[in-house]
């Protein structure tokens, strides 16, 4: 979440500004970390840059979490340029055609 776009966010009972807690930050984006109504306490968490207003969300998108991670580290360069999984171009298109024959 860019911390910029905190004035934005509020209590949407009350209107009150939200305090921002933060466990991971890059740059002007807060990774991990909460926001929290002052009023009662209650926290929002913040996880993969996204503050997840319904808690419900972040449980339950497991698999997009994952594959936004992967995504991530893909376009900074973190995985593999020369093979894929392990396997060079060439064996990854041998094995996609023996599983097309079969």
């Amino acid at each position: 979440m860019r911390v910029s776009l905190l004035s934005l966010l509020v209590s949407p009972g009350t209107g009150a500004p939200l305090r921002l807690v933060e466990k991971v930050r890059q740059g002007e984006e807060v990774i991990e970390g909460s926001l929290v109504y002052e009023e009662t306490g209650q926290e929002i968490p913040i996880g993969g840059a996204v503050p997840y207003f319904s808690p419900e969300a972040l449980r339950t998108n497991a698999t997009a979490r994952r594959f936004g991670f992967q995504w991530k580290r893909q376009a900074i360069g973190a995985f593999e340029k020369k093979t894929i999984y392990g396997e060079s171009a060439l064996e990854q298109l041998y094995d996609f055609a023996m599983n097309i024959v079969h």
